[in-house]
């Protein structure tokens, strides 16, 4: 095969691979399923034993036995839901999670260093965006909802303590990235927040996904 007859070939192999390699367009449906099932698995997970209230600490790190001003709030909040007792030494900064009598009955059957329970239940009502996006040589999808929050009543309590408000009508914001080898859609980021109020901020930008998009 010439030299002129081979370019033709692999040109049309480059082309019929960068076909496969594409991002699908998604239609609506698609993007509520995705979302949902983006869902399906949230839970809620609390973990005990000793830990070291480190303050610079964005969470906690169970290996290392650390954990963030942040989650020691956090972890008092839920012992006021009356699921775990939270135990303080000032001397070293250590806290001591345990599960209480109703607590144990959540404890994760696979890790009993901590308690796990589902968030919830929650159904897209409406898809209002989904645009396509490309970054450099990736494919992005962004995907706005509104969804019905059906809180775990454990959650809803813990939400109130904390001084937050979840309403049952509630948006998200959620940005996907296509993975061309494993020809599926794999969440990057999202943001969640009521129906009525804007996402929180990130730095300079309206949401997470905005950062995400333009970091």
């Amino acid at each position: 095969m010439s030299i002129k007859t081979r370019l033709p070939f692999f040109m049309a192999v480059l082309f019929l691979c960068g076909n496969a390699l594409a991002a699908p367009s998604m239609s609506d449906r698609e993007a509520k399923a995705l979302v949902e099932a983006m869902w399906e698995n949230l839970s809620v997970v609390l973990p005990l034993g000793t830990f070291t209230v480190v303050h610079q600490s964005k969470g906690y790190n169970p290996e290392k036995g650390s954990i963030s001003s942040k989650w020691h709030n956090e972890l008092v909040g839920w012992a006021k839901v009356g699921i775990v007792t939270t135990t303080a030494d000032q001397i070293s900064s250590k806290i001591t999670v345990a599960p209480t009598e109703s607590g144990r009955r959540l404890v994760d059957a696979e890790n009993p260093k901590r308690i796990k329970f589902s968030q919830g239940k929650f159904i897209v009502t409406k898809v209002a965006k989904n645009e396509e996006r490309k970054k450099g040589l990736d494919d992005y999808r962004v995907v706005m909802v509104a969804y019905d929050a059906e809180f775990n009543s454990l959650l809803k309590q813990h939400s109130q303590i904390m001084g937050k408000h979840w309403g049952e009508k509630r948006k998200a914001i959620v940005l996907f990235k296509w993975e061309p080898f494993s020809s599926k859609w794999k969440k990057v980021v999202y943001d969640v927040a009521n129906v009525n109020e804007e996402f929180e901020r990130y730095g300079v930008f309206s949401n997470r996904v905005a950062y995400e998009l333009e970091k």
